[in-house]
């Protein structure tokens, strides 16, 4: 069956029909909550009728009772529970409601109802006034209509058999017919209670499209004109379903005109539907099977008035909003503040101190005073109770502070110096922020700072020095005139900065009448003069910067002095190198480069005039370098170089000269060959102004001089180094050239294996040949027989008998090469003679009995016949004549068994014997 969660929740008391109730009785059953005001929730658990009357009712069932239900129930927020009853008590988490059951009188009931309590459970309640009813158990109660509704399950149910069973039914009085729903309260109300398609009492049966209701005292009521197309009628409410009402007409003739409740998951949630008379009759499982109907009791005339249900409200009342007029969370000074407390309603306050060295005076005022014993940080608790009995807390949080002073001692004397030392003299508690100021800029600052020496420079009118100090945020400052005597301005009137030597003049204007002036230039030299002039020298290879001091004595006596710092700056003359030594011989490709002080923001002016376009390959520019050159052609060339840096302070010019050792190539490359090897070595060079003679060591204990030389070498396997030294007459250098591997004579590998065996007989004539070679990768196999292999240890077959030479090739990787020559032997083995003959077989060669072969020799060949009793029947010497069944008269033999034997020798002149048995037959 398909749940549905109640969604207009409420709390109904109700008694089931077991409740002794007599209709015709002149006795009043009453259920009355009308006189009780609304019910305020603080924090906690609170009554929801306390003083609710229940009056002539009687609970005989045990299973019957009271519900009472919160109407705009908010699942997991709100709950109901019945503290102390007599009676069982059940409530439902999913609807919102808190049954009472049991048996008992009206003054029980009464007694147990007023002990049930409503909770919030949520920490953020959406604090919306909660609505709660009392009703019997056996009918819902809706207070938006002061109505009461059954649902009346009952499978299968036709529309119009829905609408006479409501029609018979009363609710103590009050008369039953099939529900009517006017507005979304009541639907979403009606909705929670069906399982399955439940009628309702309105159709279009008199008019195609005219939906009326037509039970109830709405009766005649056109709500809806039209299918699911139309609109609504008056403003008159409605609920369909998207696409209803639409009139299918079903199978069995009949079309759609009674309305219903949806149960339908996929249609929209509480919505109608328009169904024939007996629904969906032919799908008993399907979502349009009837499975009852709504009855609402209450608005007909004629129905009795009854109290049989009661309503209650909780609220949450606001709380208080305080404001703290004119408070100070920081009170410098004193150990007491009065506060000054107001509320947007009334309010009794309890103000009490959170610490024990508090206390607060007038504590129940709105204007209490809050003090301390002593200074530091203290918390007060408020709590403020509303008339509705709820109390609230707040913490105000103050800290009574020491107020510092910021007095302090500078020096009495008339004339002050430039630097002026101040010492704290005030008062302070604990640990303070010092902010000294000169004028009104925050020299220094520190934690208990309590002593600074303030310069205070020259040229400035109307000196003030003072102090701030910050006691955890009490302030307290002080500030002073200083006044120094006497006021200079001098500066440096030309020449601040330049090149070494440097001229420089200084000036003075002065501001009071002078006695006297001492110049320090501060490169221990002096001078007394008004507005001097001094030259400066930097024999250093970085920028000097000197300080410049004056001191003057005024005609009252009155010392001042001054220091223009780095005011100064001579710049060196860059020193200026080479990275090479003119007596030092290089090699004909060279990097040079400056060495020196100098930057690379200075210029640099090469002279590379003595250079060729193609002898430079990469120009320097102005900069400090690389200069790359090639000198191939000649062995000398001249180099210059001046520095300006970017003061334009110049150095000389620089010229050097560059001596190249001799420049030659050998050729070809690395000589390499099978020996023997006859290596030609030649010596090429560009240069021919130079004049060198050349030294050759051919790395086998032979020297040789001159432009080539020429060597056989014959011993295999060798790396043999040659070395070349060139010396030139015409600049003394000289450059030897290591040839390491110069010349490879290649190795030679060396031939050699084993036939296993040496000789081997036609029955097997296999020899496995062992390669016993050292030195090589590729072999070449000649066998002597035609055949051929490249294997590394051939296995070779030989197909006839004879002696062959075999011949093995080993070949290196340098393709160097050596053979060797063996011989082996394939002998004959023994014969195989035919077991049976018969001279009348139908092939010739079957007809005699003959033992011949490739391996015998005639010479010494003999073959005899015997009978059974040992007598030669037959004799033969040639392999080329056998025996044809006749005996020695030249009869033919019997048919039967005989023996044989051979004598012969083979082609290597070795002797058989053999001897078997013959078949002859006919």
């Amino acid at each position: 069956m398909l749940k549905k969660q109640f969604l207009l929740l409420f709390c109904s008391l109700f008694l089931l029909s077991s409740v002794a109730v007599s209709q015709g009785s002149s006795t009043v059953y009453r259920i009355d909550n009308s006189a009780a005001d609304t019910v305020f929730y603080c924090n906690g658990p609170v009554l929801v009728s306390p003083h609710i009357i229940i009056e002539n009712i009687q609970v005989k069932n045990a299973s019957d009772g009271i519900k009472i239900s919160i109407a705009n129930y908010k699942k997991g927020e709100d709950s109901l529970f019945c503290q102390g009853s007599s009676l069982g008590s059940h409530w439902d988490n999913n609807y919102g409601n808190l049954e009472i059951k049991g048996v008992g009188d009206a003054a029980v009931y009464e007694q147990v109802i007023r002990q049930v309590y409503y909770q919030n459970l949520s920490e953020e309640s959406d604090r919306e006034p909660r609505s709660f009813s009392f009703t019997l158990l056996d009918a819902d109660y809706l207070p938006h209509t002061q109505h009461f509704y059954r649902y009346i399950k009952k499978r299968g149910i036709s529309w119009t058999a829905a609408r006479d069973s409501a029609a018979k039914m009363d609710y103590y009085g009050l008369q039953g017919y099939l529900a009517t729903i006017t507005s979304s309260v009541e639907n979403d109300f009606i909705w929670s209670k069906i399982d399955g398609v439940g009628w309702i009492g309105a159709n279009d049966a008199e008019k195609e499209g005219t939906w009326k209701w037509v039970t109830g005292p709405e009766t005649g009521t056109i709500f809806w004109q039209g299918n699911q197309n139309g609109s609504p009628v008056n403003g008159n409410y409605s609920f369909w379903n998207t696409g209803e009402p639409n009139n299918v007409q079903k199978a069995w003739g009949e079309d759609e005109d009674y309305a219903h409740i949806n149960a339908n998951p996929e249609s929209i949630p509480k919505s109608w539907n328009d169904l024939p008379n007996e629904g969906d009759k032919n799908n008993p499982g399907g979502y349009y099977y009837p499975e009852g109907f709504i009855v609402e009791f209450g608005g007909m005339q004629g129905d009795p008035v009854v109290q049989l249900s009661a309503t209650a409200t909780v609220a949450w009342k606001q709380q208080p909003q305080m404001q703290l007029i004119n408070f100070d969370s920081l009170v410098c000074g004193d150990l007491k503040q009065k506060l000054n407390l107001k509320f947007d309603q009334d309010v009794s306050l309890f103000v009490r101190p959170l610490q024990n060295n508090s206390s607060v005076e007038n504590e129940t005022s709105l204007t209490p005073v809050i003090k301390a014993n002593d200074f530091g940080e203290y918390a007060f608790e408020l709590a403020y109770t509303n008339l509705y009995n709820c109390t609230w807390f707040d913490t105000i949080t103050t800290r009574f502070q020491h107020q510092p002073t910021a007095d302090f001692f500078s020096d009495e004397d008339k004339c002050k110096g430039y630097n002026l030392r101040l010492n704290f003299t005030g008062a302070k508690s604990g640990a303070a922020e010092f902010y000294w100021y000169s004028n009104d800029t925050v020299f220094a600052s520190g934690t208990d700072l309590t002593s600074v020496e303030i310069p205070l420079g020259y040229g400035q009118r109307n000196r003030i020095v003072g102090l701030k100090i910050n006691e955890n945020g009490c302030v307290a400052e002080h500030f002073e005139p200083v006044s120094v005597t006497p006021k200079m301005d001098f500066k440096v009137a030309q020449n601040a900065e330049g090149c070494t030597p440097l001229n420089v003049l200084f000036e003075n204007v002065d501001k009071e009448i002078i006695k006297s002036y001492m110049w320090d230039f501060g490169d221990g030299n002096q001078s007394t003069e008004k507005d001097p002039a001094h030259e400066y020298v930097n024999p250093g290879t970085t920028d000097m910067y000197f300080d410049v001091s004056l001191t003057v004595v005024s005609e009252e006596g009155c010392e001042n002095f001054g220091t223009l710092y780095d005011t100064v700056r001579v710049h060196p003359i860059p020193s200026i190198d080479l990275d090479f030594d003119a007596a030092i011989c290089y090699a004909e490709n060279a990097e040079i480069n400056y060495v020196g002080s100098a930057s690379q923001s200075d210029t640099f002016v090469w002279d590379l005039t003595d250079f060729g376009n193609n002898e430079i390959t990469e120009h320097p520019g102005n900069t400090s370098g690389p200069l790359k050159i090639q000198l191939l052609t000649r062995p000398v060339a001249e180099v210059g170089l001046q520095v300006v840096s970017e003061f334009g302070c110049e150095t000389d010019t620089l010229f050097r000269t560059f001596k190249r050792k001799p420049y030659f190539n050998v050729e070809p490359d690395t000589i390499g060959g099978c020996p023997p090897l006859n290596a030609e070595i030649q010596l090429t060079t560009t240069d021919f102004t130079d004049a060198v003679d050349y030294y050759w060591d051919l790395g086998d204990g032979q020297t040789e001089t001159g432009n080539s030389v020429s060597r056989t070498y014959t011993e295999p396997a060798q790396n043999i180094d040659v070395s070349v030294v060139a010396v030139s007459s015409f600049t003394s250098c000289r450059d030897t050239l290591l040839l390491p591997g110069k010349v490879f004579v290649y190795p030679v590998p060396e031939a050699a294996f084993a036939a296993n065996p040496p000789g081997v007989l036609i029955s097997n004539p296999v020899i496995q040949f062992e390669n016993q070679s050292g030195g090589a990768t590729i072999y070449d196999w000649d066998f002597g027989d035609d055949s051929y292999s490249t294997a590394t240890q051939p296995l070779h077959k030989f197909e006839n008998m004879g002696v062959f030479n075999v011949r093995l090739l080993a070949v290196n990787d340098f393709g160097c090469e050596d053979s060797t020559v063996s011989t082996v032997s394939v002998a004959f083995d023994h014969v195989f003679p035919p077991t049976a003959f018969s001279p009348n077989a139908g092939n010739e060669e079957d007809r005699e009995f003959r033992i011949y072969s490739e391996g015998m020799v005639n010479d010494g060949y003999k073959l005899l016949i015997f009978n059974r009793w040992g007598e030669t029947i037959f004799e033969s010497n040639s392999q080329e004549t056998g025996w044809d069944g006749k005996m020695k008269n030249g009869r033919n033999a019997p048919a039967g068994v005989y023996s044989w034997v051979i004598q012969y020798f083979d082609f290597l002149g070795s002797k058989h014997n053999q001897q078997g048995t013959v078949t002859l037959f006919f």
